[in-house]
């Protein structure tokens, strides 16, 4: 399947986890998980979708209409102009096209009064437009106050391993799992993520200190939707030691984790595969999250409808999940479930007794 480092396992070649899918007499099938090629498979569950559809962005204009596309506004932070730069290389380098420098100009209207004179160490603001393409063969998915776009050939459920457990996920052959964590908006949730560059340092130390070489390749994105609607992104690849659990190899897994605010509500996405492409499906799924009138009027709460992540771990972000924990926590009970343990070695009057 193309990874690199495969684990090894000796014994079961999967475990009948403790996923289930929800069907409509509400009867959960059970999913095994692929320990042994580190892939996820549904056993008799009925695809919600399963036409081919491509998550990943588009950073300028796409050529199909506009109205197929969610467009996001990306921050790119600030960039200071170093000897030799001009608006078309740094137009090429960031926004794709040389020929779009005269979005800079109006990015920095107090900083560039002659496109043809930028000076060192000069900051610029930098934004982007990202399309993400809407699945238009599906209304998505709506609960309660909220609606955001269904994922094609999923299948929709929930999940445990260990003490991690997700109230709603989804799988799917070809964008692995995303777990949801969807609950009223917290004034602690809005003032961790309100300073951006403070919640990011505090997440690379965290990474490092609590995961060190497990964790690496940690990028981190913001946006601002069509709304107005807050939305926060880090990735990273999260690495299972096999020799954790008496195996060979590694096994990489690539996790990306979005924060979407809206006036009322803070959904949080998930989703984690052992291959690449992960960002580009939770950023489709925090894209498309909307917030609904309550049908009574006024704002819907989300509290009631128990769509929840949980794990024994905290940290000191308050208002929004630890993701990082969550992972470690799924995987080592995947591991500790398909790995038997080692038999305790007898002693001399079992061996001679015949003792078990």
């Amino acid at each position: 399947m193309g990874l690199s480092g495969k684990i090894e396992v000796s014994g079961k070649a999967g475990v009948s986890g403790k996923t289930g899918v929800f069907g409509k007499a509400g009867v959960s099938n059970k999913i095994a998980c692929g320990i042994a090629a580190g892939i996820f498979w549904l056993a008799e569950a009925v695809p919600v979708c399963a036409a081919p559809f491509s998550y990943e962005p588009c950073y300028g204009i796409p050529e199909d209409p506009v109205g197929e596309y969610m467009v996001l506004t990306e921050d790119l932070g600030n960039y200071e102009v170093c000897e030799g730069d001009c608006l078309w290389n740094i137009s090429e380098q960031y926004l794709g096209s040389g020929e779009r420098y005269p979005e800079l100009v109006e990015m920095n209207p107090d900083v560039i009064t002659d496109p043809e004179l930028i000076y060192p160490h000069t900051l610029l603001r930098l934004t982007r437009n990202v399309y993400v393409r809407k699945e238009t063969a599906s209304e998505g998915t709506r609960m309660g106050s909220c609606r955001f776009g269904a994922l094609t050939g999923c299948t929709v459920g929930f999940t445990q391993e260990g003490e991690a457990y997700s109230s709603l996920v989804f799988t799917g052959p070809d964008h692995g799992r995303v777990v949801c964590h969807i609950r009223d908006k917290e004034q602690a949730g809005v003032e961790t993520l309100s300073d951006w560059e403070k919640c990011r340092d505090t997440i690379e130390e965290y990474a490092e200190e609590h995961f060190g070489d497990q964790v690496t390749d940690l990028t981190f994105r913001r946006y601002q939707s069509e709304r107005g609607d807050g939305i926060y992104q880090f990735s990273y690849v999260y690495t299972v030691a096999g020799e954790t659990y008496g195996l060979k190899g590694s096994l990489p897994v690539y996790v990306s984790h979005g924060i979407c605010q809206t006036e009322h509500i803070q959904a949080e996405f998930v989703g984690f595969h052992t291959e690449e492409g992960m960002e580009d499906v939770v950023r489709y799924l925090v894209a498309g999250f909307e917030e609904l009138p309550s049908p009574e009027g006024g704002a819907g709460s989300m509290n009631d409808y128990n769509i929840i992540m949980g794990s024994p771990g905290e940290w000191e972000l308050a208002g929004i999940y630890d993701s990082f924990d969550w992972i470690r926590e799924y995987y080592d009970g995947i591991f500790r479930e398909a790995v038997p343990p080692e038999p305790e070695e007898k002693s001399a009057k079992e061996r001679i007794l015949g003792l078990n």
